[in-house]
């Protein structure tokens, strides 16, 4: 009896782990230099900048800002972009030298 209850127990966490696992949200962000603005509720990377996120990835941006009021990801010039899991993708007829990248919706717009 101690064996099952044992054996469904690591079963359980086993399972778990394995749940809690693929909804891993975590961005990584770096860049060279950052700078915070509490007014505007921003933060501004410069120089360098790299992104890891479950939904795409991105090297050497010259610029990302991030803006909490609006939800969005701001990224200048960015290369190697890989998209992993974007809800959708929208592109503008204007050429702009940057894409936005909404964490709400999931929705990149080029």
């Amino acid at each position: 009896m101690i064996k099952i209850k044992l054996l469904l127990t690591c079963l359980m966490i086993g399972i778990s782990s394995f749940i809690f696992a693929q909804e891993n949200d975590t961005v990584q962000l770096k860049g060279d230099n950052s700078t915070v603005n509490i007014a505007e509720k921003t933060i501004t990377y410069t120089g360098n900048v790299q992104l890891t996120s479950p939904f795409f990835t991105f090297e050497q941006a010259e610029k990302v800002i991030i803006d909490e009021k609006t939800d969005n990801i701001i990224i200048y010039k960015p290369k190697n972009i890989k998209y992993l899991s974007i809800e959708e993708i929208e592109k503008t007829p204007e050429e702009k030298e940057f894409i936005v990248f909404n964490t709400r919706t999931r929705k990149l717009t080029l």
